[in-house]
């Protein structure tokens, strides 16, 4: 059993609550700790297809590392390496705008700056993301066989896996830290909506985020709880909105012409967008507490805004910029002091740029979010590897997503320093 047998007890009896009530803890160590899962409703189960898809190359980590090219941005501080930062990016690497056909996704090490190639291609990256640990990455790529994009889970060992089968083109990935919940834009009959994949042992239980309108662009918070999108009105007003996955309620952010891009901080406050306004885009934070929007960024034509994305704790942005090369260069930005830096140059440009930060959850020792389909295994997202197991309980619907019901049943949990 665990040394710290208070913490485990009160994991256990909190995410047990799940089959009983929806209430939402009032400390913040009990709200990182709480595990959601798969939306309420009907779900489907998706038929995976696993191996290398015809056309696609998965390359072998293949470490190369660029010196960044200096800012030319006067406004703002630049500096080498942002301080004390921690976590992974993954962007795009590309020539496609400049004659070539080359499609590479890479992986950077903000501890250490290192790089690393992930994969390499010859069709088109539409986007991607990156788990905490950086471990996972998913992507939508352009896949031959149907013409269409479609979303791949690849690792940074090498291997790659196509994660959907979707009739139409599969778009906007994004995944959560722990790598259990994939949320990516398909075809919803006229429409476009968000897919929730519950991803367990090598299989996804879906949900469909859909309405009368349109919802594009979909961002899943680092801890898995929000998801903000764009909301296309009748009216070609665009919404941005976020969807609490725990207490399902919406909360409607801002509502003008063209917005992109939302992404939420993890405790819902904080939400990040792009706004075009004539010939100006902006990067533009709203606080949820406080009502107020800010502009953190303006570039103005020719410019272009690329993908801009808040991180989990809301303290850095990340976004691409066109330079006066003709080539778009990725940024990292601190908000609280102003300091950014390029974090990599040269002849290519660097598309859909993500920053994962890894979940800070101060002496975890387990989580556990009871979400496996069969089995009598518990598994652990904490990333401490505490799988456990029970006897006699049996696996029931719960107020958000799958729960236990214990029945004078119990869960065994490995011995864990």
């Amino acid at each position: 059993m665990f040394h710290k047998p208070i913490l485990l007890s009160f994991i256990l009896i909190f995410i047990l609550s799940a089959c009983y009530q929806t209430q939402v803890p009032n400390d913040s160590a009990s709200k990182a700790l709480f595990e959601m899962s798969d939306l309420l409703g009907a779900t489907q189960t998706l038929t995976q297809s696993k191996g290398v898809i015809q056309g696609l190359e998965s390359s072998k980590a293949d470490i190369s590392i660029e010196t960044p090219e200096p800012s030319i941005e006067n406004e703002l501080v630049t500096t080498a390496v942002l301080p004390n930062v921690t976590g992974f990016l993954v962007y795009i690497r590309t020539n496609s705008n400049h004659g070539g056909n080359l499609w590479q996704i890479w992986l950077s090490n903000q501890a250490n700056d290192q790089k690393t190639k992930i994969y390499q291609g010859t069709t088109e990256i539409q986007s991607v993301g990156i788990s905490g640990d950086g471990s996972i990455i998913v992507a939508s790529i352009l896949n031959p066989a149907t013409s269409s994009f479609d979303i791949f889970r690849m690792t940074t060992s090498g291997g790659l896996e196509q994660l959907s089968n979707q009739i139409g083109n599969e778009t906007n990935v994004s995944i959560s830290a722990d790598a259990s919940i994939i949320v990516w834009e398909i075809d919803n009959g006229a429409k476009r909506a968000p897919l929730i994949c519950s991803y367990t042992l090598g299989a996804c239980s879906n949900s469909i985020l859909g309405n009368g309108y349109s919802q594009v662009e979909p961002s899943i918070s680092s801890n898995k709880r929000y998801l903000s999108f764009v909301q296309k009105l009748s009216n070609g007003i665009d919404r941005v909105r976020v969807f609490d996955r725990l207490t399902t309620i919406y909360t409607n952010v801002y509502a003008q012409p063209n917005l992109s891009n939302p992404s939420v901080s993890d405790n819902g406050n904080l939400v990040l967008f792009g706004q075009t306004i004539n010939t100006t885009q902006r990067i533009r934070i709203k606080d949820l507490q406080s009502g107020i929007v800010s502009t953190e960024r303006n570039i103005n034509a020719p410019g272009t805004l690329e993908h801009p994305y808040l991180t989990a704790d809301g303290q850095y942005l990340t976004y691409g910029t066109q330079r006066p090369s003709g080539y778009i260069y990725p940024y990292s930005r601190e908000l609280s002091s102003n300091q950014q830096r390029v974090v990599i140059g040269g002849a290519y440009d660097y598309l859909g740029m993500v920053w994962q930060k890894p979940q800070l959850t101060p002496n975890l020792i387990a989580a556990y979010s009871f979400e496996e389909t069969s089995g009598s295994s518990v598994l652990d997202s904490s990333g401490n590897t505490n799988d456990g197991s029970f006897d006699t309980a049996t696996r029931v619907s719960g107020k958000v997503g799958q729960a236990l019901h214990m029945n004078n049943s119990r869960v065994d949990i490995p011995m864990s320093d």
